[in-house]
């Protein structure tokens, strides 16, 4: 008996791990992406040149630098999805996005994502501070965030405007909640994309001396 006791045990050991195995949930990453060119706004008209505007940063809350998708539970809890993950880290994700959404709200512009290497090429900055990014599974998704216009022309702050929308998930899962998100941002996008055709059309002074554009804390 004592002799047979360890191949038991590992046999044992062997079976339960097997099943541990076939009992894993599989993990699976998302992606926002950004609008398609037909959803698009039309191209801004009568530039003298194209402007170059410069997105970010674009600021996150802490708890979703994280890989695992955040959701909101009961009261003031945080769910975190281990076998839910981004496939790319989100505020890159959002940058990445928001820069070819308004790359497509306003073609007649070109986009620089923050951070760029030539800082005096930039015609006006956009920053944008998230303070929440967020949902509930099988419910809403919330996007609130302040984003401002810098006109590195004269320093000054052009525009500063609060967002803040909520998209119903038309699933009870975590692919609901990230599509949620996905018309969430867009609608951000489209925002930041009608306050800069406004300031084309209100004249307000572009950056044509390339001076270094203002960054947050400067």
């Amino acid at each position: 008996m004592k002799t047979r006791m360890p191949m038991i045990a590992l046999s044992l050991a062997a079976v339960l791990g097997v099943a541990a195995c076939a009992s894993t949930k599989p993990t699976s990453f998302f992606l926002l992406q950004p609008i398609t060119a037909t959803t698009g706004g039309e191209a801004v008209a009568d530039h003298a040149r194209a402007r170059v505007l410069g997105i970010g940063p674009v600021e996150l809350p802490g708890h979703l630098d994280r890989p695992q998708i955040v959701t909101r539970g009961t009261g003031n809890r945080l769910e975190v999805a281990e076998f839910s993950r981004w496939a790319e880290p989100l505020q890159e994700n959002v940058t990445r996005v928001l820069g070819e959404n308004l790359a497509t709200f306003l073609p007649g512009d070109r986009i620089a994502s923050f951070p760029w290497t030539s800082a005096g090429a930039i015609d006006y900055q956009v920053t944008v501070e998230i303070s929440r990014f967020d949902g509930v599974v099988g419910d809403d998704s919330t996007l609130t965030a302040r984003w401002q216009v810098l006109a590195p022309a004269t320093g000054d702050i052009v525009m500063t405007r609060n967002t803040n929308v909520s998209v119903p998930s038309e699933s009870a899962d975590h692919g609901g909640t990230v599509a949620a998100m996905n018309q969430a941002l867009d609608a951000l996008s489209r925002e930041i994309g009608e306050g800069l055709r406004s300031i084309l059309l209100a004249g307000i002074p572009r950056n044509d001396a390339r001076r270094t554009p203002n960054t947050p804390g400067s």
